[in-house]
């Protein structure tokens, strides 16, 4: 068994480099993405003992590495350009994450006794994830201490839920076409498609790159001051807050994709969680949770195509902004492509980082309001 540090970081660089070429190489893993990927191949190096379950490294990496993803991930999250979205796809985001809201809410009562005294965890989790991504899944959870078998069982269900939830976007305007007046979205904000999504990205640059690190240390460091005399407020949430307020100064906003940072560095995260999994406890309560992912999700589509029908939203505009809020960013304009409504992708990547940003006050306060009960 690798126990050394060093070893074992370049154990989970292989996995995480593996995981993100089979992404792309094969088609069939395409579906899967490299966060389930290496999630599963560490697990499986931990049961097999190739890896240890426990570690100061990954002690490490909970601590350090996800702050700075978070601030990676929302640095560049500038409001400003929220507006972007226009009117219809902000109301049908709000009416998605409430159906988020109330799905968990329901969802949480009937599924405690199997899931057990980590429910209030889950759901404030499964809150985050679903108004906005699994970054905000990643957060919440940190912040809530979830046990890493249950943080591993919820990442999968729900990227089978997501997936499928794709599928169902697709399909339900064929199915529900004609029960919502006819889609007027291109006209009213086809003008959207000529503009392109923040611009003054520099591939790679060094003063850029010093500058993101510098920031988000900064960030990071104030947050864990704050915290230790605000200790009601996880310190996730200040590095959140602060990250969002940097984003709206200019100053303070890198000409760097750091989004794609965020996104690398939290692999090593999901790695170190997979490798501190127990698959027995995994394939245990797995399928509970699915089923409550499931409830969340439907219970979130009946709400936001019902009410988004009784406020006469257009039937495009509601399947991206649901794909928003489910799946994120990616999902929404990956949506929009495949359906060839491009005067929704910008709109609906907006609204897709929109929750990034209001995900996890949302999963922090549904979560906490959970365990008071």
């Amino acid at each position: 068994m690798i126990q050394n540090s060093l070893g074992l970081l370049c154990i989970i660089s292989i996995l995480v480099f593996l995981s993100l070429w089979l992404e792309k190489k094969w088609y069939l893993f395409t579906k899967v993405g490299p966060t389930l990927l290496v999630i599963i191949f560490a697990s499986l190096f931990s049961n097999f003992g190739i890896i240890p379950t426990s570690s100061t490294l990954y002690d490490a990496v909970f601590r350090y590495i996800v702050p700075l993803a978070v601030v990676f991930l929302l640095i560049n999250l500038n409001f400003a350009h929220i507006r972007v979205a226009g009117k219809q796809m902000l109301l049908a985001f709000t009416l998605g994450c409430f159906g988020t809201v109330i799905g968990a809410i329901m969802g949480y009562f009937l599924v405690y006794r199997s899931i057990g005294q980590e429910t209030w965890k889950l759901a404030g989790q499964l809150i985050g994830t679903y108004t906005g991504g699994s970054m905000n899944a990643v957060a919440v959870g940190k912040g809530l201490n979830m046990s890493p078998h249950l943080f591993s069982a919820s990442i999968a269900s729900d990227n089978v839920t997501t997936a499928l939830w794709i599928v169902a976007t697709i399909l339900i305007p064929g199915c529900l076409g004609r029960l919502f007046l006819t889609q007027k979205s291109e006209k009213r904000v086809g003008k959207l498609n000529h503009k392109t999504a923040p611009s003054g990205w520099v591939h790679f640059d060094l003063i850029e790159l010093a500058k993101l690190l510098s920031i988000s240390l900064g960030i990071f460091v104030t947050s864990e001051l704050i915290s230790r005399y605000i200790r009601s407020i996880p310190s996730i949430l200040w590095v959140t807050t602060f990250a969002i307020i940097g984003g709206q100064i200019r100053m303070l906003r890198p000409k760097l994709n750091s989004f794609d940072l965020g996104v690398f560095v939290l692999l090593f995260f999901f790695a170190t969680l997979g490798a501190m999994s127990d698959l027995i406890k995994i394939i245990r309560v797995g399928p509970i949770i699915f089923i409550f992912t499931l409830l969340i999700v439907g219970i979130h589509g009946v709400i936001i195509f019902g009410f988004g029908k009784m406020l006469h939203l257009d039937l495009d505009v509601l399947c991206v902004a649901s794909q928003a809020c489910i799946g994120g960013p990616s999902t929404a304009m990956a949506l929009a492509s495949s359906k060839k409504w491009d005067y929704l992708i910008l709109p609906g990547i907006m609204a897709g980082i929109l929750g990034y940003g209001i995900g996890n006050y949302l999963g922090f306060g549904v979560a906490y309001l959970f365990s008071s009960i």
